[in-house]
């Protein structure tokens, strides 16, 4: 939190609460529009189904359930619930081909060009101002104004400019998840998906297809991996089956839901339409739990330290660098890149010889832990062990624990040369004679 610049927690009751008669301002007014529009299509579909549209249109994902949020991250899908680049983009080209006819009348160009940034940048204050979609609409609003004047807009420089524009408003979005994983992605795709694409050709259209959506996936997890594994410590193995099947069809349940959410608002929705529309993310579900259900191709609790996420990163920089220009001397930095990676794996592997005592921090319950190298010995009250499972299980991970031994909660512990002694609320302990 410090790190978002909150530096301060207050405690208040509501009668120390006082709400100023004040006019709302322009986040608080999208803030009730997107309410009073979530309250409307409350009366079309079931409470499943409407998270799944708050994510992808109104960027609201606090009401999608833990079951389905962990089912989309372990079919690699979780970005189609964050609005980002992707919906954006196809944003983007629906308001091109729907506003074309503007292009007709004088200055018809500069016209169609500022109803697609008021659009764009109206969507993104509807879907919350969140890292993700701000810099998706900063980024794809250059590359409209390059559109329509007939440019060709260079989307690395793009990428850049609404990367420096959005750190001077807010430095703190660099400390931001989302924010880091969003733009290594498309730095990712723009740098590796031509050069990937252009291995394979085909004159059969479809595979083509399948073949540039495989691409894009590709390069877009080599540039997030060693971020996500440092975050996460998992990784989804069949990611590119999801996004193969999703990615065509994105478009089209984008499209159709904007439409949903217009003639709900103006009290128009056909219950045909919105029956139609239940079904498409009732089916996008299920296929992603069955995608979610394939356990052997998700890999968990993988140990992935800051310092091997950095070297992996100069090893990206490393294959991005070969697939620019192959010449000697960037194939000697990459090859040099891999030994290093490879070194830091050995130094990680064998650099956990170290005894610590943690107490794990759960409020009312007991946890306590003894490592010795890579074997961890746990003493833990009545009940503590399921409520800090999560806990336990980072710090497996992170410590890269192979053997746990557990034990109940004794009243005194012995750790190297210090006697430990555990007392409890009450203030009270019992010692055996």
């Amino acid at each position: 939190m410090e790190k978002q610049a909150v530096l301060k927690q207050l405690h208040l009751c509501p009668a120390e609460i006082f709400s100023l008669s004040k006019t709302p301002g322009l986040t608080a007014k999208t803030e009730n529009f997107r309410e009073n529009l979530i309250k409307k299509l409350k009366n079309y579909f079931s409470k499943e189904e409407l998270s799944i549209i708050q994510a992808l249109l109104l960027g609201q994902r606090k009401d999608i359930s833990a079951k389905i949020y962990e089912q989309y991250a372990a079919a690699g899908a979780v970005h189609i619930l964050a609005v980002s680049g992707l919906h954006v983009d196809i944003i983007l080209l629906i308001l091109n081909f729907v506003l074309k006819p503007l292009e007709q009348i004088k200055h018809g160009r500069i016209i169609k060009t500022l109803f697609i940034l008021i659009l764009m940048w109206g969507f993104a204050t509807l879907a919350g101002l969140s890292s993700s979609v701000v810099r998706a609409v900063s980024m794809f609003s250059f590359v409209a104004v390059g559109m329509q004047l007939g440019r060709k807009t260079s989307l690395i420089n793009s990428l850049f400019v609404s990367l420096f524009i959005l750190l001077l408003i807010n430095p703190y979005f660099i400390f931001q998840v989302g924010f880091q994983l969003s733009y290594l992605a498309v730095f990712s795709i723009v740098s590796l998906h031509p050069k990937l694409y252009n291995l394979f050709q085909s004159k059969f259209k479809p595979l083509r297809y399948l073949w540039g959506l495989f691409c894009v996936s590709l390069a877009a997890q080599i540039g997030v991996v060693p971020l996500s594994l440092y975050y996460f410590h998992q990784f989804p193995g069949l990611f590119f089956i999801s996004n193969l099947v999703i990615l065509p069809f994105l478009g089209i349940i984008l499209g159709i839901g904007i439409l949903v959410i217009f003639l709900a608002e103006i009290n128009l929705l056909p219950l045909l339409l919105a029956d139609l529309y239940t079904k498409i993310i009732s089916m996008l579900n299920q296929f992603i739990a069955w995608v979610a259900l394939q356990e052997n191709f998700i890999f968990n609790e993988i140990p992935f330290s800051g310092l091997l996420c950095v070297l992996a990163y100069i090893m990206v920089f490393g294959i991005i660098l070969i697939s620019q220009k192959w010449n000697f001397k960037n194939l000697v930095f990459l090859l040099v890149s891999i030994a290093v990676f490879q070194t830091g794996l050995l130094f990680e592997k064998f650099n956990h010889t170290t005894s610590e005592m943690v107490i794990f921090h759960k409020t009312r319950e007991s946890l306590i832990g003894f490592r010795n190298n890579k074997k961890l010995q746990l003493h833990h009250s009545e009940d503590s062990l399921a409520s800090v499972e999560n806990i336990l299980s980072d710090y497996q991970t992170k410590q890269s624990i192979l053997q746990v031994k557990i034990n109940s909660l004794s009243n005194i512990f012995q750790f190297e040369a210090k006697r430990i002694l555990v007392v409890d609320s009450m203030g009270f302990i019992i010692f055996k004679t």
